[in-house]
């Protein structure tokens, strides 16, 4: 009777997805001989006779272990496995696969018994592929998705030395190429893209094709160019920033400082670095700026990942001819606009909100008092000038 009672039970694990015939032949071996024995009970709603899906797998085997992770973490966890079901989807790569398109999709869209190293490489190609051959995603963010997936699926590997956490459910991980060995062309360098003022005046006149957010859609685009341009937020932070964001009186926001500075001051924190940094505004920003505001409110948008944001990004560059451009590219122009003017690498730094690079930088030096002395010299494309259509006599209220 022992030995019918372990047949069931290993039987049992099987039909809970809890071990894999194809990676353990011997008990493959054992569940054939226990079928003929003991008839298999009906699949209910609860049993996936397919295995289960990336999302189970994190949702039953990591995500308990980041109870104590910051939100941030999750978030990346969330969207990374949000990137990998879409992509399955668009493959046909489902646990029930070949299922005819003409068939809803019941089950999962992947399964992990499946995942091969091929696949997740094309997995990477297709994040980092522009839209809509692909996701669209920059390589750094494309590395950490990559990282998450890992997470999940060396969770599921065997227990060892190097893994002591495994779940023993994968006798073999698979893994994703190193993702600079996946991207290809232009997303390859590491050289700063230093854009023109004449291909930065192409983008911002472009604008006027835009469409989205509805209402004031053109100046909303134009001042997002404009700030990109001349004070360097990353593209989210950049997308994210509100009225609050914009000291519009002259005394410096930073606390017992006496500076004063008539455009007023730009004043956010970096989301990655977690980084306050205050910016005296050029005489330009606060135009736009102020035109902006008049409608009761900065943008009408929330982030930079909405599917409606990201194709009129594309609508615009491609009306500028510039397609190529991608909005990182402003970070670095508006680097080298201060440090051109400037004459100093430290100071297109300290507007990027980099890091101080010594002791004396990092407790000594305040960055208020340097930006002050260079913001006025700091050169913008002409093409900034031609709206809002006040801006010649708003030019000379400072």
């Amino acid at each position: 009777m022992v030995p019918s009672i372990a047949l069931v039970v290993v039987a049992g694990l099987w039909q809970m997805g809890l071990v894999c015939p194809a990676s353990h032949p011997p008990l493959a071996q054992t569940m054939t001989a226990a079928l003929r024995l003991h008839q298999a009970p009906e699949p209910t709603e609860e049993f996936q006779p397919c295995g289960f899906s990336m999302r189970e797998a994190y949702g039953r085997f990591l995500q308990p272990s980041l109870i104590k992770r910051s939100p941030k973490t999750i978030g990346q966890y969330e969207t990374a496995i949000g990137h990998w079901e879409r992509f399955c989807e668009l493959r046909r790569i489902t646990i029930c696969n070949p299922a005819p398109e003409t068939v809803a999709l019941d089950c999962p869209v992947d399964q992990v018994y499946q995942i091969t190293d091929v696949m997740l490489n094309e997995f990477g190609r297709w994040l980092m592929a522009d839209i809509p051959a692909g996701a669209g995603v920059a390589v750094s963010s494309t590395e950490t998705y990559a990282k998450k997936i890992r997470a999940v699926l060396r969770k599921l590997g065997r227990r060892d030395v190097g893994n002591p956490r495994g779940a023993n459910v994968l006798e073999s991980v698979p893994a994703m190429a190193p993702v600079t060995d996946l991207a290809t062309g232009e997303r390859t360098t590491s050289e700063a893209v230093d854009l023109s003022d004449e291909e930065i005046g192409r983008i911002y006149q472009a604008c006027e094709v835009a469409t989205w957010p509805s209402g004031d859609a053109v100046l909303q685009w134009r001042t997002y160019v404009v700030i990109l341009s001349m004070l360097g937020p990353r593209v989210n932070d950049g997308a994210k920033l509100t009225a609050d964001n914009f000291q519009l009186e002259p005394k410096s926001p930073i606390r017992h400082s006496l500076r004063v500075h008539g455009p007023g001051w730009f004043d956010y924190v970096q989301q990655k670095t977690g980084k306050r940094v205050v910016i005296p505004m050029p005489v330009i920003v606060r135009v736009h700026v102020d035109a902006l505001l008049r409608s009761g409110r900065l943008f009408a948008w929330t982030d930079c990942e909405q599917r409606p944001f990201r194709k009129q990004w594309q609508r615009i560059v491609d009306q500028a001819g510039l397609s190529h451009v991608h909005r990182k590219h402003f970070r670095p122009t508006a680097n080298f606009r201060w440090t051109i003017a400037a004459g100093d690498r430290e100071v297109g730094a300290m507007v990027l909100g980099h890091a101080a690079a010594d002791v004396n930088s990092k407790h000594y030096t305040r960055n208020e008092a340097i930006l002050l002395q260079h913001v006025g010299d700091v050169q913008h494309p002409e093409a900034f000038l031609s709206d809002p259509s006040q801006a010649a006599t708003q030019l000379f209220l400072f």
